[in-house]
């Protein structure tokens, strides 16, 4: 009866390895290796181009509309890494690397709730001021009118100094 108990208490893995197989590699995705390896499959079909790794794909709109009014003439090539956690792991990885693999490299982070928390190297990480880029999309001029026009905040300026201070 203990051994039925025992046997029944493992998991699926333990009965069936490639089940477990699968699962390491479905974790190993995210990975520092796989993303610097990413990066190496685009820095060899773009040698001489600055690559600006950002969290997420919503990050490479708004980070590409800023660098096209402020650089327009720059080229370079976007590389999302999957989140914030990532991009640190990217950015350890290539503090760590020898290879010269970080030239030309920029990675950019919201400052969110844990700054650069993390980051081993920050010489190539451009961090937001502002609790994330969506930030600079909508200041306090921006909630002020969406406040008083499009929301039921009309006649109500105290409410709308509230809410904004708490933005």
């Amino acid at each position: 009866m203990n051994i039925q108990r025992t046997t029944s208490m493992n998991s699926s893995a333990d009965c069936n390895p490639e089940e477990g197989f699968l699962e390491r590699m479905k974790a190993a995705r995210g990975s520092s290796a796989v993303l610097k390896a990413r990066l190496l499959a685009l820095r060899s079909s773009l040698a001489n181009v600055k690559i600006f790794a950002v969290e997420g794909d919503d990050d490479k709109i708004i980070y590409g509309q800023w660098l096209q009014r402020v650089r327009p003439d720059l080229c370079y090539e976007p590389f999302p890494c999957g989140g914030k956690k990532e991009a640190r792991m990217l950015s350890n990885s290539l503090s760590k690397d020898v290879s010269g693999l970080k030239n030309d490299v920029v990675i950019l982070v919201d400052r969110d709730y844990n700054d650069l928390d993390g980051f081993c190297d920050c010489d190539n990480v451009f961090m937001t001021e502002f609790y994330s880029a969506e930030n600079y999309l909508v200041n306090e001029d921006v909630l002020e009118i969406l406040l008083k026009d499009i929301f039921p905040c009309h006649a109500l300026p105290g409410v709308r100094k509230e809410i904004i201070s708490l933005f």
